[in-house]
């Protein structure tokens, strides 16, 4: 019963993002869905497979070969579907640092939008449907210059290197997402994680989301419970409704403190 056609549709797929695709593909024929209208992504991260997850199914070559596979289909079947949505989420708990988060995340994105452009999709059309998830940790100040600095390297990327020429190829959108409760939650007090994950929503908001998403005060021990996610919507509530925060893309621009670490953590990330 669900609309295809009016319903955004997201895929949490990767080594068989082009398998589950297919089968989205045939239900929308069958229900003769209209499929310039079908929105959303498959998130088609192949590369971080590799080396944050250990879940790959193919050697690398054959994967992007796949993955650009996947990307020309989506251009010429599903227009307004993207084909890939590279995320940092796994890397980050795979261990690795803000830093190192970064680079290894818009490596692989640049990847994709190179492979792409070799087989005929330019970068300004693939840009404006690009986006990607970016994981939120505890350390707020440098969570925020991490991501500020990423906007700053994805949009020279797009231009000096893959050939993009607008500035809606050069955005880089993202969903700012808490990290895993492991790490970010705690299990004692757990009504303390309200206030984390509301940090976590505030950093996301500073630094330029196009959504945030938090996580729930009881998600360090069990599935989360109705009341607990209320609060956590609540909470990105107020950010949004009454801080007065979303009334400019960057509020943190011009402190000595902020540019300073982004300036920092972009050069590292360049490293």
């Amino acid at each position: 019963g669900i609309d295809l056609g009016t319903t955004r549709i997201t895929i949490v797929a990767n080594s068989n993002a082009a398998v589950i695709l297919a089968m989205l593909d045939v239900v929308a024929e069958r229900r003769g869905v209209d499929k310039t209208k079908i929105t959303g992504f498959v998130q088609n991260d192949v590369m971080k497979e590799y080396f944050a997850r250990n879940t790959y199914i193919f050697p690398i070559d054959p994967s992007l070969r796949l993955h650009s596979d996947t990307v020309v289909f989506c251009k010429e079947h599903l227009p307004n579907f993207h084909p890939f949505n590279p995320i940092s989420y796994q890397i980050r708990e795979a261990g690795a640092t803000a830093v190192q988060e970064a680079a290894f995340t818009l490596a692989n994105a640049a990847t994709y939008v190179e492979n792409a452009a070799r087989r005929g999709i330019p970068a300004d059309e693939l840009g404006p449907l690009f986006f990607t998830i970016i994981v939120n940790h505890r350390d707020f100040f440098e969570e925020v210059a991490k991501i500020r600095a990423m906007r700053r390297i994805w949009a020279r990327l797009m231009k000096e290197k893959l050939g993009a020429k607008t500035e809606a190829a050069c955005a880089l959108r993202f969903h700012a997402t808490q990290g895993a409760v492991g790490m970010n939650l705690m299990r004692s007090l757990p009504e303390a994680n309200i206030v984390r994950s509301a940090l976590s929503g505030f950093a996301g908001v500073l630094s330029g989301a196009q959504s945030v998403g938090t996580r729930t005060m009881d998600e360090a021990y069990g599935i989360p419970s109705a009341k607990a996610s209320l609060i956590a919507l609540r909470g990105l509530q107020i950010i949004a409704e009454e801080t007065g925060v979303t009334n400019t893309a960057d509020p943190l621009a011009g402190s000595y403190f902020v540019e300073w670490l982004t300036d920092e953590v972009e050069r590292r990330i360049n490293q």
